[in-house]
């Protein structure tokens, strides 16, 4: 399978586990809730591949790591900084790889 197969499916287990997890477990709801929303529109990202522009693409990026913050500040009771700057850390981590698999172009040795 190619790297874009892969992405679309290990997103949609990762959708499919967060939105079990929903039913099952109390704490995070909200944060849970947006990753899971999150990996669905990554599955629709990846499924719609030629057709998402960059500027669409880094506006949804910033869109999604506003609203991943403020869900995880809205489930704790106090402020941990160190678990929101992970889960900032982490989310772009996996919104720049999805970056690099939509509009990365292979680099071509010159041809001498």
């Amino acid at each position: 399978m190619t790297d874009n197969k892969w992405s679309i499916l290990l997103n949609a287990v990762a959708a499919l586990g967060f939105a079990i997890s929903l039913f099952y477990y109390d704490p995070f709801f909200y944060t849970r809730m947006m990753a899971c929303l999150f990996a669905l529109s990554e599955v629709v990202i990846l499924l719609q591949k030629g057709r998402i522009k960059k500027g669409v693409y880094i506006v949804y990026s910033m869109i999604i790591l506003v609203l991943m913050v403020i869900a995880n500040q809205y489930d704790q009771d106090r402020v941990y900084d160190w678990q929101t700057i992970l889960l900032c850390i982490s989310v772009f981590m996996l919104l720049s790889t999805t970056y690099r698999t939509l509009y990365h172009e292979p680099r071509t040795s010159p041809s001498s």
